[in-house]
């Protein structure tokens, strides 16, 4: 986004006068002391707050200058895409004591270095072996709470029955707020491999040997919105192997929105975890069609010519497309046959047996058409 460059209030003055005596006389007063420099200094004071302003409004709505509440309100409000918060470290413990206590949340508390304790997180029972694991999570959030397990010291608050605590493991998982940097850097990121991005997964799909159309849509709001579930994706695809499909759209797909459709593939991932896949192959869907036109005089022009032609034109819409009158005559008939041959000509439209014809209809995300004449 362009930046205003904000002239001080001392230099727009200067040119300003500049100007003025270039255009009546180099002896037209502009000094501090003259009634023009008195008269025109609260305007260009006024003016230049102006500038200071919209430039702060447009800095607020420019993600590389955007800051703290403002740089959340352009990623998280208008694509979904949240600053990681802090998040709390937690450990497994063994917990000694008496076969038969039971232990709540926060009846054991283990004190480690720098001032950061580690409150019990789940409630269990001591048992027949005199021990139990429980998990334990830091009472600061951050990286400060992430501890070598020689740091875990002692019990800091304890209950009878609870003898001592033995750690196995690291206390890890605590992270501070992301920057606006990190967080600015992560958008970036994944925007580059196309997360979140439906052109991404349009593109890496397109390129599968075989496919000859693709769909893709996508919703990442909680709420179901145009007929898509809460955080989903939907891709459409004619032709290609299943297989080849999946991975392509595993590669750009973000693993936060869920895959639909009627076709499921499992994909590994780079753990070897089968992850599923799903779309959808396109369904055909008959479309019947009516023609009525006005010939010129002396020309005759058949019927099975026209047929011909309009089916040509379904057979060649994408996936989810608009199927309009207009359309048709200027791409497929009106080459074919000049205002010469035909005045004029209507061609109207339906999904077979429901409504009425129209000029305008639209295909469903996963129908292609194939097209019927009706008289």
């Amino acid at each position: 986004m362009a930046r205003i460059t904000v002239p001080t209030v001392e230099n727009l003055m200067n040119e300003l006068g500049l100007i003025f005596q270039k255009t009546y006389s180099n002896d037209f007063k502009v000094d501090k002391r003259s009634q023009w420099y008195m008269f025109m200094f609260p305007i260009v004071y006024l003016l230049t707050l102006k500038l200071q302003g919209v430039q702060s409004a447009l800095d607020q709505n420019n993600i590389w200058k955007a800051e703290d509440v403002n740089l959340d309100d352009l990623l998280a409000g208008n694509f979904n895409f949240r600053r990681k918060n802090a998040s709390y470290s937690k450990v497994k413990v063994k917990v000694r004591g008496t076969v038969g206590t039971n232990l709540n949340i926060g009846d054991l508390v283990i004190q480690s270095t720098n001032d950061v304790n580690f409150i019990l997180n789940e409630s269990g029972v001591i048992g027949s072996s005199g021990e139990v694991t429980l998990e334990f999570i830091s009472n600061i959030p951050g990286v400060v709470g992430n501890k070598e397990e020689v740091e875990l010291i002692k019990y800091l608050s304890t209950k009878n029955g609870v003898y001592s605590f033995d750690t196995f493991e690291n206390a890890t998982g605590g992270a501070d707020t992301e920057t606006d940097n990190e967080y600015r850097a992560r958008w970036f990121i994944s925007n580059k491999s196309s997360e979140w991005n439906i052109n991404g997964i349009y593109s890496e799909v397109l390129k599968v040997d075989g496919v000859t159309d693709v769909y893709v849509d996508e919703n990442v709001e909680p709420i179901s919105q145009d007929g898509l579930p809460p955080k989903s994706v939907v891709v459409v695809v004619s032709g290609g192997r299943n297989e080849d499909i999946a991975e392509a759209i595993f590669k750009k797909v973000d693993h936060s929105i869920e895959t639909i459709g009627n076709v499921e593939v499992y994909v590994n991932d780079i753990q070897n975890i089968p992850r599923r896949v799903r779309f959808y192959r396109p369904t055909t869907t008959n479309i019947e069609y009516t023609i009525s036109y006005v010939v010129a005089d002396s020309q005759v022009v058949d019927v099975n010519d026209l047929k011909i032609l309009v089916e040509n034109y379904l057979k060649g819409l994408k996936l989810g497309s608009y199927i309009t009158s207009d359309e048709c005559n200027k791409s497929f008939i009106r080459p074919a046959f000049g205002t010469d041959k035909i005045l004029n000509i209507d061609i109207k439209f339906r999904k077979s047996g429901v409504g009425t014809f129209e000029n305008f209809i639209k295909l469903n995300f996963n129908e292609v058409a194939n097209g019927i004449y009706t008289v």
